[in-house]
């Protein structure tokens, strides 16, 4: 005797069988898309940098 019950998925939680192309996206309309994550990693170094600075020079 199995102890857990039967779970019964909606038709949104059944695996889907489509399997049509991939579209292809060219790498220029996927620039602006790359600017900002390469912003936001710039910023996010950035930030890091300063707070170690902040805790050396508190930590003299």
């Amino acid at each position: 005797m199995d102890p857990r019950p039967d779970i019964h998925l909606g038709h949104e939680m059944t695996p889907t069988t489509h399997t049509g192309p991939i579209p292809v996206v060219s790498p220029s309309a996927d620039a602006g898309e790359r600017n900002a994550s390469r912003r936001t990693t710039v910023a996010v170094v950035a930030a890091l940098v300063l707070a170690f600075a902040l805790l050396v020079l508190m930590g003299l």
